[in-house]
């Protein structure tokens, strides 16, 4: 009993997936940008309903997080809003400036923040660019 109540009280009270589009897996903007996209899964095991801030790593300073649906930005951040024992799914564009340096797939890592309690959650995935000798290529423009 001691255990399974240990357990309970222990638990993580969000989750965070990531799940990278495959068509197209890049999307080379006009401006020499490269963009990507994925579908954020946010869990929030929790009875309140939560604010998270939601960030990114691996890809550069510059880079641009974009979040469709609900979602504001507070102090440069991005935000989102998850009801009490919900799942939801995010649509997420990450687009990455122009740069001959890149590699044709980055590490990055998505941080899901609360912005009550400052419990976080973190996700590894890959961001997808042109291969250095096919860079001139633009496989999908938008």
């Amino acid at each position: 009993g001691a255990i399974m109540l240990t357990t309970l009280a222990s638990r993580a009270t969000l989750g965070l997936n990531a799940l990278h589009d495959r068509n197209p897996i890049f999307v080379m903007n006009s401006d020499g940008s490269v963009r990507n996209g994925y579908t954020i899964r946010v869990l929030n095991k929790a009875r309140d309903t939560r604010d998270f801030r939601l960030a990114v790593e691996g890809v550069g300073p510059n880079a641009r997080l974009d979040v469709v649906g609900e979602t504001h930005r507070a102090a440069g951040a991005l935000v989102i809003r998850v009801e009490p024992d919900q799942t939801r799914e995010f649509r997420v564009s990450l687009t990455a400036p122009p740069s001959r340096e890149r590699e044709h797939s980055t590490p990055i890592r998505f941080i899901l923040t609360d912005e009550a309690s400052g419990e976080n959650a973190a996700v590894a995935d890959f961001f997808k660019a042109p291969e250095a000798e096919h860079a001139g290529e633009k496989p999908h423009k938008d």
